[in-house]
């Protein structure tokens, strides 16, 4: 009988949230996610903050993709008695990882004196906009363990710019598709995005 009474005082305590005293502590749902779409918004950017107002300036032009949506997949393990952890800081998610971004247009840009026709890769001529400074897509597909939880979690986005203005004014879509550590793809086309 004591066996049973300390046993189930132990599910109790264990399945009890514990109070940390900081606002934000858990529950947390550590139940795995994948990404189900990605979306893409044409607008501009000021102190790297995107907003929808549509520049036709290269220097403020950009493009936002977005997470839209995400799905739990599963339980966390099969030790566990239920999904919800609590702590003073959320667990790390069991997450896609971003291993590369490849950007592309069907039709021809003109950047700096180099014609780039439909269909090819379009990577060297954007940057992504970041808090902590640009970066290149070419140096992100390089080294995507340096930015593991980069462009992974639900309503992350990422803002891509044009480095160099382009020759000749140009109004067209582009596909960025993203590749993840599992094995997916995911492509959003944008809407025509204009530069003069």
């Amino acid at each position: 009988m004591k066996r049973l009474v300390v046993l189930v005082c132990l599910l109790g305590v264990t399945n009890l949230p514990i109070s940390c005293g900081l606002v934000g502590c858990g529950p947390f749902d550590t139940t795995p996610y994948k990404i189900v779409s990605i979306s893409s918004d044409i607008g501009s950017i000021s102190d790297n903050i995107f907003n929808e107002t549509i520049s036709m300036d290269f220097m403020v032009a950009a493009v936002r993709l977005k997470i839209d949506e995400t799905a739990r997949v599963g339980q966390v393990g099969i030790f566990s008695f239920s999904n919800v952890a609590y702590a003073c800081s959320p667990p790390e998610p069991n997450v896609q990882h971003l291993n590369s971004i490849n950007i592309i247009s069907n039709e021809t840009i003109f950047m700096n004196g180099i014609e780039y026709r439909g269909g090819e890769n379009l990577n060297s001529i954007f940057k992504i906009v970041a808090s902590t400074g640009d970066l290149s897509v070419e140096e992100l597909n390089e080294f995507p363990d340096n930015y593991r939880w980069f462009f992974s979690f639900a309503n992350d986005s990422i803002i891509f710019q044009l480095i160099d203005k382009p020759d000749v004014s140009m109004a067209q879509k582009f596909t960025f598709t993203f590749m993840f550590d599992d094995g997916l793809e995911y492509q959003s086309l944008t809407s025509v995005f204009s530069v003069d």
